[in-house]
């Protein structure tokens, strides 16, 4: 590693300073710098100088078409890139993914799980997030918190699960200066990384989707660039690892500097050029055109600054590389989170599992060819796990794995459906229970009430038969005279169906109107059907609504209603019953 640093810092005694074409960067903007420096640029109000004017950069047209192949290669190395085997050596693959036709769609990975997942769905590239990793490994939010230790550590475990598979890894800052820098690429190269991206952050950066942050100035930026080119390329024995260059700065100094600092990062050796928070499809065109034939990478959040771009549309756009950083972070802890709610409220995992069981999670963890390796090399250390190898000592008496499987899916899926229906059972029962409670206190209180009310109002009266009588004789009295009055009417002047007079809604129950509706005392009509059909005239909305109501006076006019709507209900349930009866008695005149 000391080698490594000495021959770095031989390297940048004699790199020139980066010269910029004076027909790529518009002189207002040029900033010179003669020495590296601690010094952070901060803007306070990013939104001001957050999108660059339409007219900066040329309009281009759609789909963009961009060539990728670095300048100065050979043809030998050029025809290699292009037309060879995809190597084995996962940074070699990714630059041939670079020169080769369609874009790179690298999903974020935050630890283990969500790798072996990612490979499962068959993705070709992942990219292990710094934001993502910090919050699966420290549980902390994305502010330069994890260390490089954290990062290298993960990303050595990531790349173990497919070394062939490309992994590009965030390395934020370089985590220090040029030695630091340094020694972050030759980590990243040892654990397997096939590239990483350095950004212009200051030290103490957060994720570039939050307000506030800061940028050092563009030769610091530079300097990082060059110290990880010139650590790769003092790495023994060579290394194919990618350095992309990443700024920050289209929310802090503005879109045309974050191009121009891309377009010197190139120049200072970056391969790949990605700038964070590109807010409008033209602005990613036409900064996709500036770069060429750098290629460019694009990084979508949901609800971050970059619009939800597709893997289709980023390629349209001439996008070599997307990224989906938090994709699958965001996935688990949505996951995770119903889980434990589920898990709290219910006292079972049973929903959350989805009828996955303990052999089928370990599969997605790569149990079978481990199994299988086990059993090639002659160990039996799996034996009773395995229902795939050949020999006969597993294959006897064994059931074939299909089989297995298929039954225990049935078997799940059969456990699913008896416990819906007992939850069912149990929501009829609590329901029924309810019911029969609601109907045994409306009955107590009904009987207290009719008990009250003949202590109450007929105590003096020599039979019951009379008082009814006397009721209807009153019930149909007031009915004519709501009829024959405009207005005025009050709640105690409306002809309630029941024998004692009432001042308030609650008084109305079933029992009372049906004891009053269904007395035999009212010679008028002949059947109960015929009575209950007469009243149900009298009270229907329609009827009493139109005739009725308008003449109540307002501050009453509610508890009319109220009362009326009740009246309603219980005729209708003593025509149902009625009804039901009758057919009862039918159906044993026929037998």
């Amino acid at each position: 590693m000391v080698e490594i640093v000495n021959e770095i810092t031989a390297t940048a005694q004699v790199t020139p300073e980066v010269e910029v074409p004076e027909q790529q960067v518009p002189e207002q903007i040029v900033e010179t710098v003669t020495e590296p420096t601690e010094t952070s640029v901060e803007v306070e109000s990013p939104a001001e100088n957050a999108e660059l004017e339409t007219s900066e950069l040329p309009s281009i047209p759609t789909p963009v078409v961009v060539n990728t192949i670095p300048k100065g290669i050979s043809e030998e190395r050029k025809k290699f890139l292009l037309e060879a085997p995809l190597s084995i050596n996962p940074s070699t693959r990714f630059r041939q993914l670079l020169a080769r036709p369609g874009i790179i769609a690298a999903p974020g990975i935050c630890d283990g799980i969500s790798a072996r997942c990612a490979l499962e769905a068959g993705f070709d590239c992942l990219y292990q997030s710094g934001a993502a990793t910090t919050a699966s490994r420290l549980g902390q939010p994305d502010l330069a918190i994890a260390t490089l230790n954290d990062f290298v550590q993960s990303a050595q475990m990531v790349c173990s699960l497919s070394p062939t598979t490309p992994v590009i890894a965030d390395a934020d800052t370089g985590f220090g200066g040029a030695a630091m820098v340094a020694r972050t690429i030759y980590q990243y190269h040892k654990a397997g990384v096939a590239a990483l991206h350095i950004e212009d952050q200051v030290q103490t950066k957060r994720c570039g989707h939050l307000m506030g942050k800061q940028v050092v100035p563009v030769e610091e930026f530079l300097m990082r660039i060059r110290a990880a080119v010139a650590a790769r390329e003092a790495i023994p024995g060579g290394s194919d690892i990618v350095i992309i260059a990443r700024t920050d700065s289209a929310q802090v100094l503005g879109m045309e500097e974050a191009v121009r600092r891309l377009q010197l990062a190139a120049e200072a050796g970056a391969d790949a050029a990605f700038i964070e928070g590109v807010k409008t499809k033209e602005l990613l065109e036409k900064t996709v055109k500036a770069l060429e034939p750098c290629p460019v990478l694009v990084n979508v959040i949901s609800g971050g600054l970059t619009p939800s771009f597709t893997v289709k549309e980023a390629e349209e756009m001439g996008a070599k590389i997307i990224i989906f950083s938090l994709v699958s972070a965001v996935a688990a802890l949505h996951g995770i989170r119903a889980a434990m709610q589920s898990l709290k409220k219910t006292g079972t995992d049973f929903t959350s599992a989805q009828g996955m069981d303990p052999r089928q999670f370990f599969e997605v963890m790569g149990l079978n060819p481990i199994i299988e390796f086990d059993a090639k090399v002659g160990s039996t250390a799996f034996a009773e796990m395995s229902y795939i190898t050949d020999s006969p000592r597993f294959t006897q008496a064994r059931p074939d794995r299909q089989d297995i499987e298929e039954a225990a899916r049935k078997l799940q899926d059969s456990c699913r459906r008896l416990q819906d229906i007992l939850r069912k059972r149990e929501e009829e029962m609590r329901q029924w229970e309810d019911d029969m409670s609601r109907f045994e206190e409306e009955v107590t209180r009904a009987l207290y009430e009719e008990l009250s009310a003949w202590k109450k109002g007929y105590s003096n009266s020599t039979s019951p038969k009379v008082s009814l009588a006397d009721a209807w004789n009153d019930y149909e009295e007031k009915w004519r005279n709501v009829q024959s009055v405009s207005s005025g009417l009050t709640f105690t002047s409306i002809p309630w169906p029941v024998a004692i007079p009432i001042s308030i809604p609650d008084s109305l129950n079933f029992h009372t109107i049906s004891q009053f509706i269904l007395s035999s005392d009212h010679s008028r009509i002949d059947s109960p059907r015929r009575r209950i059909l007469a009243a149900l005239r009298r009270w229907h909305t329609d009827h009493f609504d139109t005739r009725v109501l308008h003449k109540v006076i307002e501050e009453d006019r509610f508890a009319v209603k109220e009362g009326a709507g009740k009246v309603v209900r219980c005729l209708n349930r003593m025509l149902e019953e009625e009804t039901f009866n009758g057919n009862i008695f039918q159906s044993f005149d026929l037998v």
